[in-house]
């Protein structure tokens, strides 16, 4: 068992898009800086792999004073797979 832990920084692309409002149907996308962290385990399935699950708490900075926009923030969740290589 490997646990293990990862952070970063980032660009999000937000998209909206509104359908069946008459006139004000439309859409709209912007990029937005963010960070991230998250943590998980890694398990040895044999010599050569390795499977394991992870989660990452991402927060984006899309505060926009003149149209109320919060930040933003979701969370991952994943399998993995990994493949070792000789040298390790």
């Amino acid at each position: 068992m490997k646990p293990w832990i990862t952070y970063g920084v980032g660009f999000y692309n937000m998209k909206v898009k509104i359908e069946d409002a008459g006139a004000a149907n439309g859409d709209d996308s912007e990029s937005n800086p963010g960070i991230n962290g998250g943590a998980g385990v890694d398990f040895a399935a044999s010599e050569m792999m390795n499977v394991g699950v992870g989660g990452k708490y991402h927060y984006v900075l899309s505060k926009d004073e003149d149209t109320g926009a919060e930040n933003s923030s979701y969370i991952t969740v994943g399998l993995r797979v990994t493949f070792k290589t000789a040298a390790q």
